[in-house]
């Protein structure tokens, strides 16, 4: 696919200026990040680019199934194509195991990588990857709605379940309206095609400062396996969210975005 395919936002102010990236999770879009993507470039005098990945927002779609890989040349194509050379990385969900995988191939290809609500963690993998079985099935069984039923309980936390249930109808609409059973399908089959493992972890941390950031109560990133990663992980700085699921830029906005600015100046 030409990297023209791909839609894109990009803000450019001056060569000699870092230049943030932002990449979707499964269920966003570049819009998911404009907010954020205009601070960064009026305030803090970034560069930035948002982009939507193949089958996202105004990109290229089809319902054929596609390889792992191909998302992968993707982002390569894109990066390339608008000169942009070692970027900060500003991963979310599924974007965060291209990230790892991209930089495992080319350790000099960012700057900085910042992991956000990530599904990389290999000492949970086998329970990732059960996840992701069952959104498959829920979609290839029953639709979207089934999707978003199984997902919500799991994506968010206990506490915006709870005082969110009113909404619950209104979300569950809104969702249907805007995801596309045969678009979603493709990317999640590919997506369970990746080869994160805890070496490329550990390549990551060395080659780059990089951070991980995650909610308490993230499906994803339990104690559990959160304790495991922390102590093979030495280099990499760790944030936990307090009282928030795996949906970081829907439960807690502000905190996440204070926490992208804190790191960002810190390292600059």
């Amino acid at each position: 696919m030409k990297s023209s395919q791909l839609a894109n936002k990009f803000l450019r102010r001056k060569e000699n200026k870092d230049t943030l990236v932002f990449l979707n999770g499964t269920f966003n879009t570049l819009e998911d990040w404009e907010a954020m993507g205009t601070y960064f470039f009026e305030k803090e005098n970034y560069n930035v680019l948002q982009f939507d990945m193949r089958n996202q927002g105004n990109s290229f779609k089809s319902n054929r199934d596609f390889a792992y890989e191909d998302i992968l040349e993707d982002i390569k194509c894109l990066l390339v194509s608008l000169e942009i050379q070692k970027p900060i990385l500003i991963a979310y969900s599924s974007a965060t195991s291209f990230v790892v995988d991209l930089t495992s191939e080319n350790p000099e290809l960012a700057k900085q990588v910042i992991l956000s609500a990530p599904v990389v963690n290999p000492y949970g993998m086998f329970r990732t990857r059960l996840l992701h079985k069952a959104l498959i099935g829920s979609l290839e069984n029953g639709g979207v709605e089934d999707l978003f039923v199984l997902m919500y309980p799991l994506v968010f936390s206990s506490a915006f379940c709870e005082h969110n249930k009113n909404a619950f109808v209104a979300f569950t609409e809104r969702f249907n309206a805007t995801t596309d059973k045969d678009l979603v399908l493709p990317y999640i089959k590919a997506w369970m095609k990746n080869t994160v493992t805890l070496t490329k972890l550990q390549c990551l941390e060395t080659t780059c400062p990089s951070a991980y950031i995650y909610g308490k109560e993230d499906v994803f990133n339990t104690g559990f396996y959160m304790k495991s990663l922390r102590e093979e992980l030495q280099k990499m700085e760790f944030h936990e969210i307090d009282n928030c699921g795996h949906a970081l830029h829907i439960e807690d906005y502000e905190q996440y975005f204070t926490l992208l600015k804190d790191i960002l100046r810190r390292d600059a």
